[in-house]
């Protein structure tokens, strides 16, 4: 199917200021790019997006963050996809997508090499206690380690890993050349995976958890995963654990995290995502000393940032030439048609 001169997609929101790498794919495809949030970080609501005045003209919706509901796709009478920057898809409805016929899009391995970079870099940050001795020299002070509080050796010690996908994986090899033994635990990935890789395949969450020295987060948010590392979820770690997440805030229940910081049983984290983001100013881990934290950046690097916006614009080209996305993450039965923007095929 050629597609209409000017198919319109609409970019909802996005933290970069330049799209003209987006453009010139979008446009290439006989497409058009308009932009209604530019260098915007903060999330927009449910009714910002549907006061779109685009949004029902839109052909493919790019996001960022801003939230595309049951709501917002109704009102985008016209779109056949949406295309989410980034890996997770949680701000999108994907079942209400699927039902209107509507593809939806992300990019799943742009910044597969950042963020296992960044979720070992907070291991060692948290277990080095890189933010204790840093502060010490920047106030004047020059002091080494106590017998009460000694810097950690990785190699030799355990870490657990959540989510055996592609930056769960990423980061078991980077664990492994630095002489960790590294155990994982994904339902949705073969065991026989994971031992070919020099992982150790645990069966499920408990068995992963229980002896672990080290714990790092890869594992997408739905409903199974909100809070999977919950207080129940934490009494069965070693005492003395560090936790890392990289993946998504709402996996961890930071109240329990906090308490169990207070008890020393969670010996420190290094975290760069969290729920809510931004982190409230005044929040108690904002600056508690054995807490690396970092506003969620992992993904960033001088690379991803291109792969990211050549990619997102790509799946809007394919959809707009009249082919399935690049990165479908549903597959909906009657994929809308752009050719009438009249719904889904029957």
């Amino acid at each position: 199917m050629t597609p209409e001169p000017g198919h319109l997609a609409l970019l909802l929101d996005s933290s970069l200021h330049d799209h003209r790498l987006e453009r010139d794919i979008i446009e290439a495809a006989g497409g058009r790019l308009a932009i209604t949030g530019v260098g915007v970080w903060e999330d927009q609501n449910e009714q910002q997006v549907l006061d779109q005045p685009l949004l029902a003209e839109a052909a493919v919706i790019l996001v960022e963050h801003a939230p595309v509901t049951r709501r917002v796709l109704e009102r985008a009478s016209s779109c056949a996809l949406v295309v989410r920057y980034g890996v997770g898809v949680d701000n999108v409805d994907i079942p209400a997508a699927t039902a209107n016929g509507i593809w939806v899009a992300n990019v799943p391995d742009y910044a597969t090499d950042s963020v296992a970079d960044h979720a070992i870099m907070l291991l060692l940050a948290v277990a080095r206690d890189l933010r204790g001795f840093s502060e010490n020299v920047r106030q004047g002070s020059w002091r080494g380690a106590t017998e009460q509080h000694m810097p950690l050796v990785l190699h030799g010690r355990s870490l657990g890993i959540v989510g055996y996908g592609r930056i769960g994986s990423a980061t078991a090899r980077r664990a492994l050349a630095m002489g960790l033994k590294v155990y994982a635990y994904d339902p949705f990935v073969p065991p026989e995976k994971m031992t070919g890789d020099g992982v150790v395949a645990c069966p499920d969450l408990e068995t992963l958890l229980k002896e672990r020295d080290f714990l790092s987060l890869h594992c997408p948010l739905t409903e199974l995963t909100h809070h999977l590392i919950s207080e129940e979820a934490l009494a069965l770690t070693k005492p003395g654990v560090i936790i890392v997440n990289t993946a998504r805030g709402p996996v961890i229940d930071l109240v329990a995290l906090q308490a169990a910081l207070g008890t020393g049983h969670v010996a420190g984290a290094g975290l760069d995502v969290f729920d809510p983001e931004p982190l409230p100013i005044g929040h108690p881990l904002r600056a508690h000393p054995r807490v690396v934290a970092t506003p969620h950046v992992a993904y960033l690097s001088d690379r991803s940032f291109v792969e990211l916006r050549t990619k997102a614009a790509q799946n809007a080209a394919a959809v707009l030439r009249g082919e399935p996305p690049i990165y479908p993450v549903n597959d909906p039965a009657h994929p809308r048609r752009l050719s009438t923007g009249a719904g889904p095929d029957t």
